[in-house]
């Protein structure tokens, strides 16, 4: 083993210092690397000096490796003085070698190099590769990084590694992303890889923002990656930065991000905004995103996009809240889907997102073949305390492209009820979807049905609008309790079509004319608004219609070949002289069934029941 200590190593032909030929279990500290024309530190697998006497970086040992060596202490590209002196290359790279470590015994200042701060490229399986402890980009004193410090390209940049671990850096400031993992333009992949307890985008206080140009953490073609560790310990903050937060890309697997701070300063009470999206996830599968604070972002909280992104999960987070649950909203959804499927938002009891004071939708569902995603047990408006926390436009919307998703409880027993209530339009809008399933939630009211906590002040519990909104199926699988709308509890209009109402209560009998709806229960209205159904069987799935202040069920203006059967009246109109279902304008619609399991029952109304 060597020791490289101590030494001033700058304006040379070179790199700095060259650790290679088998160099294995030595040190490198304490040197000030500087302005060299090479890298700054390079620790390779080693070379053979030909016999002609040529280049002696053209042929490498195979295999060999540069193994278990220390790199602590060290300017590289800065001065002690804080005057910037860059390598015209990385400022630390290596090359072929496992087991090094780069800052844990002391602090590496890494910072003003004119490619990547840290270059970690073809590790091979062996002992895992630690970066721990360094300043990467920023001044020395972690508090600012002035024009020219930070590193040209990324803070770190991995490439085809596996077993390395990131840990308690500062990372700010750089061209490009604070880490980047992989890089599927050249195919190379950054295998099991742990990022845990770092400031990425922020100083060192972790009060101000120092933002890496692009991402604060770029995992392009990489696989089991975990972005924090579940614990208060290991919470990354990665906020600030000029892009996303995190960018998670090109068939990247496996990756957990897992209690961080996104969006927010290491308070939580102070927002911290990443320029685009708090999370962004594009073509990859089977990651987890568990238990962090994603607020604060300019763009959405978190986007998921593209065809290749399927069977994600996103669980227990609080998108557009800080830690007191005060307003951290995002710049637009909370949750942003497009053309994706079979992503689950939420799922069974206890893995629900509390999602609020987000400037958009709760949860966006866009774009085309966004199909087949479960959105289950989230507190949508609302936190767990019954406090409102309203998103400024819909609870969840669902556009005209994005279809068969289930919202609710589903019949494989995946998912359970969302609480949709407080916010700013309707608790769910369908606007122009088809074959989606409604069941099991709870809307306009507490978790309790107690009290009630109405959606917009003049929109509807749900809405179902456009010509292909069809064969959507509110209430199939488990009974959805709306109340207190401002306008309608349901409202289909816009020539949707063949859609199903059944299994719903819509007012609620406990709390009486306070939970009634301001206008209608059900509206179904205008031309094309054809057959669709409101009820189902009598003692198995009908609607409970309680306490409205208008006509409960109304069809009118051309809307025709509705029908309305097996529902249970109660109490319409309290002491007004209202009718239980009026038809005005409209043909061909059925009142009732063929037999007793499919009427309506109709009681303590003042006007005519129809």
């Amino acid at each position: 083993s060597n020791t490289i200590h101590d030494n001033g190593t700058g304006i040379n032909g070179g790199d700095g210092i060259n650790f290679g030929n088998s160099s294995s279990g030595g040190e490198i500290s304490a040197n000030i690397v500087y302005s060299n024309v090479g890298g700054g530190i390079n620790i390779t697998e080693g070379f053979l000096i030909p016999a002609d006497g040529g280049d002696s970086n053209t042929i490498p040992i195979a295999p060999g490796g540069s193994n278990n060596n220390d790199v602590f202490g060290n300017y590289v590209g800065i001065l002690p003085d804080g005057t910037i002196a860059g390598n015209t290359l990385n400022g630390i790279k290596i090359d072929k070698s496992s087991g090094n470590q780069v800052g844990v015994s002391g602090r590496n200042f890494v910072s003003g190099n004119l490619n990547h701060g840290i270059y970690l490229d073809e590790i091979p399986t062996g002992s895992v590769s630690i970066i721990r402890d360094n300043f990467i980009g920023t001044d020395l004193t972690g508090a600012a990084s002035p024009a020219g410090t930070g590193n040209t390209l990324s803070g770190i940049f991995l490439s085809n590694c596996k077993l390395v671990r990131i840990d308690e850096n500062l990372i700010s400031g750089n061209g490009q992303d604070g880490i980047q993992l992989g890089n599927s333009a050249s195919n190379a992949a950054a295998d099991v890889v742990s990022i845990v307890n770092n400031k990425i985008g922020t100083d060192l206080a972790g009060t101000t923002a120092i933002p890496n140009v692009r991402h604060g953490v770029n995992v392009d073609n990489a696989n089991f990656v975990a972005i924090g560790n579940g614990t208060a310990a290991g919470r990354n903050i990665i906020s600030g930065n000029g892009e996303d937060g995190i960018a998670v890309s090109n068939d990247a697997s496996n990756v957990t991000i897992d209690d961080n701070y996104i969006g927010l300063d290491i308070t939580g009470l102070t927002k911290m905004p990443n320029g685009q999206d708090g999370i962004n996830m594009t073509g990859a599968n089977q990651n987890a995103i568990l238990n962090n604070y994603i607020s604060g972002n300019t763009r959405h909280g978190v986007y998921v996009q593209s065809a290749a992104t399927t069977s994600n999960t996103i669980q227990r987070n609080f998108i557009g809240i800080m830690i007191d649950g005060s307003n951290g909203g995002n710049g637009i959804d909370g949750i942003h889907l497009n053309a994706c499927q079979q992503n689950t938002i939420g799922g069974t009891a206890g893995n629900g997102n509390t999602i609020g004071f987000n400037a958009g939708d709760g949860i966006g569902l866009h774009g085309s073949n966004t199909d087949d995603n479960i959105i289950g047990d989230n507190l949508i408006g609302i936190d767990a305390s019954d406090v409102l926390i309203p998103n400024g436009a819909n609870g969840i919307y669902i556009a005209s492209t994005a279809t068969s998703n289930e919202i609710g409880v589903n019949a494989a027993g995946t998912s359970a009820g969302n609480i949709i209530s407080g916010n700013t339009r309707n608790g769910i809008l369908i606007d122009g979807s088809n074959n989606n399933k409604i069941d099991g939630n709870i809307i306009g009211m507490n978790s309790t049905q107690l009290a009630v906590l109405p959606n917009g002040g003049t929109y509807s519990g749900i809405h179902i609008t456009g010509t292909t909104a069809s064969n959507n199926i509110i209430g199939g699988v488990a009974r959805n309790y709306i109340a207190g709308a401002h306008r309608q509890q349901i409202l289909i209009d816009g020539a949707a079509n063949t859609n199903t109402v059944k299994n719903v209560d819509l007012g609620n009998a406990a709390l009486g004319a306070t939970a009634q709806s301001t206008d209608n229960a059900i509206l179904i209205t205008g031309l094309g608004t054809n057959g669709n159904i409101v009820g189902g069987v009598l003692g198995t799935d009908e609607n409970n219609i309680y306490h409205s202040n208008n006509v409960a069920v109304l069809i009118n203006a051309q809307a025709s070949s509705n029908t309305v059967k097996s529902n249970v009246f109660e109490g319409v109109g309290g002491t007004s002289q209202i009718y239980a279902i009026k038809v005005k304008d409209g043909n061909s619609n059925i009142i009732g069934g063929g037999d007793v399991t499919q009427g309506n029952v109709i009681t303590t109304t003042l006007a005519n029941a129809i």
